[in-house]
């Protein structure tokens, strides 16, 4: 990095300090988006997936500028509005324009995925979040009750699922959201890491959205299960949390089997 660069990369950072250090509290203080907090790590590691360095041209310098320009208007009007997401916006916006300053157009397609990752830092907002969660829970509480209805009677009704004599309320913290959030990010790790083409990548990423509710359905059975077998104390607290975290690392891991499996059939329709 030479002196202009390490001079714009400073000017960034110091412009977006306070957005930046406003987005670490955010993020460190939910358990859904704290994942967030390994985005830049996931940039930097499929960042080093590339190729050679390009030489920027003339128009890359047009369109730094542009982008320069689009971030500061980004900062200024989520300033000023009081729109936190507006503002942090901006910032990977300002990340991509140096990028293509200083290493040309072609480092979307040699880093797409990575600058991808980093506008992933920006969480939806609450408004998108609100409709998607209603959505999410009523998704998940209807595969629930389909699978516990082969061992025994079930039915899911608004936010609340009846097994047996039982009857379980789904909040918002088991809606699934955090689990999008998670698949997501995974989802276009994986495609960076296996350098799926753009159309190929955007396919089984969305693919990990409905897999969210199937995720969250099952988790939502095994704790119904757990507790007619076990007890409320097998269905809440910490034996709850486990279990969410078991299914999101076999489900990762499942991720990764499947976007290995397409990258295995997609270089072998290469030619040698």
């Amino acid at each position: 990095m030479n002196r202009r660069q390490a001079f714009e990369a400073a000017a960034i950072t110091a412009a977006f300090g306070a957005v930046l250090l406003e987005w670490a509290q955010y993020c460190s203080a939910s358990s859904r988006l704290s994942y967030a907090l390994f985005v830049p790590v996931l940039v930097l590691i499929v960042a080093r997936l590339g190729g050679r360095k390009a030489a920027p041209t003339e128009g890359s310098s047009w369109m730094q500028s542009g982008l320069i320009l689009l971030a500061a208007v980004l900062l200024a009007v989520g300033t000023l509005a009081s729109v936190f997401t507006i503002a942090l916006m901006g910032f990977p916006v300002a990340v991509t324009g140096l990028l293509l300053g200083h290493r040309g157009p072609s480092v979307l397609r040699r880093h797409g995925w990575a600058i991808a990752l980093l506008f992933l830092i920006v969480p939806l907002p609450t408004p998108i979040i609100d409709r998607i969660t209603p959505t999410l829970v009523s998704a998940s509480g209807n595969i629930a009750a389909g699978m516990l209805s082969i061992g025994g009677e079930a039915s899911w009704s608004g936010d609340l699922l009846d097994y047996k004599e039982h009857r379980l309320l789904v909040s918002e913290a088991c809606s699934g959201s955090g689990t999008l959030f998670i698949l997501v990010v995974l989802s276009t790790f994986l495609a960076g890491l296996f350098r799926l083409g753009l159309l190929t990548g955007i396919g089984a990423i969305l693919f990990s959205i409905p897999l969210v509710a199937v995720v969250n359905g099952i988790r939502i059975a095994l704790s119904a299960v757990s507790l007619d077998l076990f007890g409320v104390e097998a269905a809440e607290g910490a034996a709850h949390e486990l279990l969410g975290i078991v299914l999101i690392v076999a489900t990762a891991a499942a991720l990764a089997l499947l976007f290995s499996k397409v990258d295995r059939l997609r270089t072998r329709k290469v030619p040698a």
